[in-house]
């Protein structure tokens, strides 16, 4: 018999303690242990799946690939700084302005939903990737447990306004 991990057993307990309110059953810890492993790799994929897509709608407000994003969400970008929008821009006057720095922003500056989340193509782009080992370690892409790191994407880049994306920082 293997010995499972502290970290995993506690995944292990959670989605159980999920999985038994959801479904009514009582949870047999050993002799559910690798199903209920298979289900969070089976959920883990599935709720990271609208990332990897191109054809996405986004998450948070359902605006399709080159549509503008709603009032309010979560997901949009500012064109000037690359925070979150929600935190950064706000409306006078039927007027958009950036509080980062104080300027209007014009509707065709608003930055439209890709299909993807954002930055995913700067870390592409850069190889920038990472895996959980006891904290986030870089890592190539491929290897098993890979991810892009938007971490080492908002530490190593600044945000372009010209360009609408993440560059590498000038040392």
């Amino acid at each position: 018999m293997s010995l499972v991990k502290a970290p995993e057993l506690d995944i292990i307990r959670a989605v159980a303690r999920i999985d038994a309110a959801v479904s009514g059953n009582e949870f047999a810890e050993e002799s559910d242990r690798q199903i209920l492993l298979d289900k969070l790799k089976e959920w883990v994929s599935k709720i990271s799946e609208p990332f990897k897509s191109d054809l996405c709608q986004c998450p948070d407000c359902g605006a399709n690939p080159g549509e503008n994003h709603k009032p309010g969400c979560d997901v949009e970008r500012c064109p000037h700084c690359g925070n979150q929008a929600i935190l950064c821009l706000y409306s006078e006057n039927d007027v958009t302005i950036a509080s980062c720095d104080g300027k209007i922003v014009p509707d065709e500056e608003l930055l439209k939903w890709s299909g993807r989340w954002f930055g995913y193509e700067d870390c592409e782009e850069y190889n920038f990737w990472c895996k959980w080992n006891n904290g986030w370690v870089p890592c190539e892409k491929g290897e098993i447990g890979s991810q892009l790191d938007m971490n080492r994407l908002l530490k190593e880049c600044d945000w372009d306004r010209d360009a609408k994306r993440f560059v590498h920082r000038k040392e």
